[in-house]
């Protein structure tokens, strides 16, 4: 099942590569026809930084397809309050041993991405794919997208369950291979993770409307300061939600992009208005989704 699932996570970043005009993008731009794997850029070719930005659009994507296949997501029905549902047992077991299993066995996948050095090394300018520390971080962070705000999971307990499959995995290669891998902990790693991050998003923005011309399905997640959809209310009104620090609160309107929460205590307090997608980031980081 393991082999089954790191399988599915590298088939799908390949696929993204093709449904999200990557491929066309290289073969318009620069008459290539291929991904080639090779992890020096050619000279002729896109800089290393628009590689890696194509390589963290695939792991991302690549994340949410074996998420939701595996867990059997499926989108909520009109008037609910979370983007998709989630089984609570799955072939795989209950959902925390589900998510752990899904997580050591995309960390191996991404082990085989690995290429020396990355953009932790050195030669940070001159490698096409982002290092298996960042990848593995990559992973996390979707694993906490697709449950915490796409599920209205508990954003802790997801954290909590993918960190702990990838902590197994790690043990794991280290017993087989003798070698410890790097993990994404540490304030040094946060430091690099977000200005890569920022990098990479900076990036997408600039390679949006390209891509965008000649993906061949679906949405590209959006570019920062991108248009931005307007966001259906019945999403998110009603929804609670706790900050790292603080007391609950609940969203008690959508109008529009903005949203408007208030703090749950027992004499009301007023509203205060919050950009949706400015929170839904912040969210992704320093907060829980609560029961209703």
């Amino acid at each position: 099942m393991l082999a089954s699932i790191a399988e599915m996570f590298i088939f799908e970043h390949e696929l993204t590569h093709i449904l999200h005009g990557h491929l066309d993008f290289l073969n318009v731009n620069y008459a290539m026809e291929a991904v080639d794997e090779d992890p020096i850029p050619l000279a002729a070719g896109p800089t290393a930084l628009e590689w890696q930005t194509l390589e963290w659009d695939a792991d991302c994507a690549a994340v949410k397809s074996v998420l939701e296949g595996f867990l059997d997501a499926a989108p909520r029905k009109s008037g609910e309050k979370t983007l998709i549902a989630v089984r609570d047992n799955t072939p795989l077991g209950s959902l925390e041993e589900s998510v752990k299993t899904l997580s050591f066995a995309m960390f191996v996948a991404t082990k085989f991405f690995e290429r020396p050095g990355g953009p932790q090394g050195e030669d940070a300018h001159q490698i096409k794919h982002p290092s298996a520390a960042f990848r593995t971080r990559t992973m996390i962070d979707m694993v906490v997208t697709v449950l915490s705000y796409g599920a209205g999971r508990g954003f802790r307990s997801a954290i909590e369950w993918s960190a702990a499959g990838v902590v197994q995995a790690a043990e794991a290669w280290c017993s087989v291979f003798g070698v410890k891998p790097a993990l994404p902990i540490g304030p040094e790693f946060e430091e690099i993770h977000q200005q890569l991050v920022d990098a990479y998003s900076k990036t997408w923005t600039d390679l949006h409307p390209q891509l965008d011309a000649v993906k061949l399905l679906g949405r590209l997640p959006p570019a920062v300061n991108n248009e931005r959809p307007p966001i259906d209310e019945v999403l998110f009104a009603g929804m609670v939600f706790r900050p790292a620090l603080g007391e609950p609160r609940r969203i008690v309107r959508v109008e529009g992009n903005t949203a408007t929460y208030q703090i749950e205590q027992d004499a009301p307090s007023l509203p205060v208005d919050i950009d949706v997608f400015e929170f839904l980031r912040w969210a992704g980081n320093n907060a829980a989704w609560l029961d209703d």
